[in-house]
């Protein structure tokens, strides 16, 4: 009697571990596709570039926005990283080419130009910001009129010099750990992210659903299992 008792506690908890795991993976796989879908770098709003870059100061770039809704008035400009912004004022100013605005055609697309700025952007709204090969700034664009269509800071500015600087610091801390005349040093490489894209969305889902009616079987021979009482 006892051991039976111990059996059906033990495919209980079985049971209810089961359950709560399909859950979490559920709930799990609902969370990451809200994200995925609030998330407005998503690539519906792109720019594109000519020259590619990298750039020096003067240098003019022929900026081409993508996605925006149909006629709707787009600024773009260089503004500096990790800055809020909530305005024209927080990004070059357009007295120096530093920004511009732009009206899309019926497809969503503008193309406009503009001057690089390595120094200060002179930007109206304090503090006033400056962009170069130790300053990161980023091309960004936005509808005026609806701030949810936006680029944000996906698009870095690749400056004449930052990479120049970056090689020859790691070329002299190679030379003195070895005596090769050449040096050959290759960036590190950056771990993947997890991808929680719809297909990954889906899998997770699947797999919670299948853990879920598991639990349930197990629940449904476990009352089946049980002893009936009879009295007398």
């Amino acid at each position: 009697m006892k051991t039976s008792t111990t059996v059906k506690k033990f495919a209980a908890l079985s049971m209810a571990t089961v359950v709560a795991l399909g859950g979490l993976l559920l709930m799990g796989a609902a969370s990451s596709s809200a994200a995925h879908a609030a998330d407005p770098t998503d690539g519906k709003y792109r720019l594109t570039f000519a020259p590619a870059g990298p750039y020096k100061n003067g240098d003019i770039v022929t900026v081409t926005t993508e996605g925006f809704s149909p006629n709707s008035p787009v600024a773009i400009g260089q503004c500096a990283v990790g800055r809020p912004v909530t305005g024209p004022g927080d990004c070059g100013a357009s007295k120096i080419g530093a920004s511009r605005l732009l009206q899309a055609n019926a497809q969503g697309v503008a193309t406009g130009k503009l001057t690089i700025i390595v120094g200060s952007l002179q930007n109206s709204k304090a503090p006033v910001e400056s962009c170069g090969p130790t300053k990161p700034c980023y091309f960004g664009a936005s509808n005026i009129t609806n701030a949810k269509e936006t680029t944000g800071e996906m698009y870095k500015i690749k400056y004449v010099g930052a990479a120049a600087s970056t090689t020859k610091t790691t070329t002299k801390t190679e030379t003195t750990t070895s005596n090769a005349k050449t040096t050959t040093t290759a960036a590190p490489k950056t771990s993947a992210l997890p991808k929680t894209g719809p297909k990954e969305t889906a899998m997770i889902a699947l797999i919670g659903l299948a853990l879920f009616q598991v639990g349930l079987i197990f629940a449904v021979r476990a009352t089946r299992a049980a002893p009936r009482r009879v009295s007398f």
